[in-house]
């Protein structure tokens, strides 16, 4: 098996460079489950900031409260940093929460 095969970062990257899909959709998203209700954005950008240069790193709060919810989202632009985030956060313990980390699902059409 190719290096890179089977995980849709050469079809994505050639792509890319061949005009057929925006710069921002290649990039690799991140669910983050098991978040502490304390958890910030500047937080979690900071734990991610540990493996790669985060693009963004969000908490999802409560519309009516404005607490954390206990999930977030991480985006690397690099399939690399990202594999190396979910190796490094996956099941790390982060404010007595062991985390759940990997490769966001697209979000279901409402």
């Amino acid at each position: 098996m190719r290096a890179g095969s089977g995980d849709g970062s050469v079809l994505r990257a050639r792509c890319a460079r061949e005009g057929l899909i925006k710069a921002r959709e290649l990039d690799v998203k991140l669910y983050v489950g098991n978040l502490s209700r304390d958890m910030t954005d500047a937080a979690l950008n900071e734990l991610a900031s540990a493996y790669g240069t985060p693009q963004s790193a969000v908490v999802v709060k409560d519309r009516v409260t404005g607490d954390a919810r206990g999930f977030g989202f991480i985006e690397y632009a690099d399939d690399e940093q990202a594999r190396a985030a979910i190796a490094g956060l996956n099941q790390k313990e982060v404010n007595g929460n062991a985390l759940k980390v990997n490769e966001a699902r697209p979000s279901k059409p409402r």
